[in-house]
């Protein structure tokens, strides 16, 4: 049997016009549900009306704060892990998307030696990365003046602190200034 809007009248105790109040009469003599509601929600309202309420124990918002801070914190970084395996699993499948066609005409030997060139050419990379850094670093300071590697470095510190600000504005938990 369908008990909206019977409930909801009966609930809310507003006021009925004669036409809703008849069909709520109506609804009642045939509803043993509604009926029940009916009798039993004053006898609710007078017992929950009686009873006295009860004041939580000394430092409740504290504990509740602190507690809430760090659900927030765990959230967060439930959330930054769940981006991170987001992305690996997207490069992961991306990956693997594009090496399938090659899949079918390839040994396992062949994959792992491919995977393994992949890597060390990688590493080399970056070694020869670190060779040209190094050589670079050594030659430019001395032909740079002083005066502009102070004005760098005022820049990359101001820039810093603005990353580092906002950084901390942004994972904020809410209601809180960094």
């Amino acid at each position: 049997m369908n008990h909206q809007p019977f409930e909801k009248w009966l609930l809310d105790g507003a006021a009925l016009d004669p036409t809703q109040q008849q069909q709520l009469q109506d609804h009642l003599k045939r509803c043993k549900t509604c009926y029940r509601l009916a009798c039993n929600l004053p006898r609710l309202e007078q017992r929950l009306a009686a009873t006295p309420v009860v004041k939580p124990r000394a430092g409740f918002a504290q504990r509740f704060q602190a507690d809430l801070a760090i659900r927030q914190a765990a959230k967060q970084r439930r959330q930054i892990w769940s981006m991170i395996l987001s992305g690996l699993s997207v490069g992961l499948a991306i990956y693997i998307y594009q090496i399938l066609p090659d899949l079918s005409r390839l040994s396992i030997g062949t994959i792992f030696s491919s995977l393994i060139n992949s890597a060390l050419t990688l590493a080399a990379e970056l070694l020869r990365f670190g060779q040209i850094s190094s050589y670079v670093l050594m030659r430019i300071p001395p032909a740079v003046p002083l005066a502009v590697w102070v004005s760098l470095t005022t820049v990359f510190l101001i820039l810093s602190l603005i990353w580092v600000l906002a950084l901390g504005r942004i994972l904020a938990p809410k209601g809180e200034k960094a």
